[in-house]
């Protein structure tokens, strides 16, 4: 019996093309495809944080979700990721409660140091102090959701004796999901003993590699990693045989993708990777094929990272709908 896993959509709100779409009709249009998920049983919504893109990549993650907040009812938001390094800690941790108590204990935020340096040279953050500022502002995060006084002195950020108010609705805290596509990112995540997020392939060498060394070090801390969640993305794409979908806006977003681990991507084998994507990063990347086939290749992901948690894609109400039906009830 194939185990449970927790199942979302992900948006980043970029126009591909203004022409068709205003942007007020763009943003209506994803914050209904967002009701529509839950209303199919999806259990989460991802938004990712990006900046100055030409099609407009999601810059500003909490007013968008909190109009999620009050569009929605069930489903959980989350962030995959939100560039940490770029903002100050206890306007992150304020703005989380603020989406948390709207959404009636529905916040989770997970966050990533970033890579791309026109974003880090536009905010004024040195990017080589990216892993430093990730990991002040992490613990930052956890002391402020207390809701005890606490007072934090470290390289970056200096903040005397406060108690950040009002506390999030969720008991102790909303998660803190920590993302990594490396050894050293997964690891930070073990440390602070918070759920880890796993970057796609081709993007990482190898998942599995991964979610490994986040292992090894929970239970070097005597921790059992069985207790703790891992969520990852895997794009699913249900069809009928013989069947072809129009992929020009997925092929539109994996380029640009690319384009920037390539120009700024900060592992040795980005470049050729991404360039040259193995057939196995391509199947552990996604599925496209009908239901059996799509149930399948997530059971081989699992076999090879315990994942909890996975974001399917950004994907139509006609595949939503597929997924929901087709896919989804091998895995509850």
């Amino acid at each position: 019996m194939a185990r449970h896993v927790a199942f979302g959509v992900g948006h980043d709100f970029r126009n591909l093309d203004p022409s068709r779409w205003s942007w007020p009709e763009m943003y209506r249009q994803t914050i209904d495809r967002v009701v529509q998920a839950e209303e199919l049983g999806f259990d989460y919504f991802f938004v990712g944080e990006h900046h100055f893109t030409p099609d407009g990549h999601a810059p500003a993650l909490f007013p968008i979700l909190g109009a999620v907040a009050q569009a929605t009812e069930r489903i959980r938001l989350n962030t995959y990721v939100y560039l940490l390094p770029l903002h100050h800690p206890l306007e992150v941790a304020e703005a989380v409660t603020a989406i948390d108590l709207l959404s009636d204990g529905r916040m989770e935020l997970g966050v990533g140091q970033g890579y791309r340096r026109e974003e880090f040279a536009a905010f004024g953050v040195d990017r080589s102090k990216r892993g430093e500022l990730m990991d002040e502002a992490c613990e930052i995060l956890l002391r402020a959701w207390s809701g005890e006084p606490f007072s934090f002195e470290g390289k970056h950020f200096s903040i005397p004796e406060i108690t950040v108010t009002p506390r999030p609705a969720q008991m102790p805290h909303p998660k803190l999901w920590i993302s990594a596509r490396s050894e050293r990112a997964a690891r930070r995540a073990a440390r602070f003993r918070c759920p880890l997020m796993i970057a796609p392939a081709p993007y990482v060498d190898d998942p599995a590699i991964v979610y490994r060394a986040y292992a090894a070090e929970l239970e070097a801390a005597g921790e059992d990693p069985a207790d703790y969640e891992v969520m990852g993305s895997f794009t699913v794409r249900v069809v009928d045989a013989g069947q072809q979908l129009d992929m020009a806006s997925a092929v539109a977003r994996d380029d640009a993708y690319a384009d920037w681990y390539t120009e700024d991507g900060d592992l040795p084998t980005d470049a050729e990777r991404m360039a040259n994507p193995s057939e196995e990063l391509l199947r552990l990347a996604g599925v496209t094929g009908e239901p059996a086939t799509c149930i399948a290749a997530i059971e081989a992901l699992l076999e090879r990272v315990p994942f909890t948690t996975l974001m399917v894609g950004g994907v139509s109400r006609n595949q939503m709908e597929r997924f929901a039906r087709e896919v989804r009830p091998a895995f509850v």
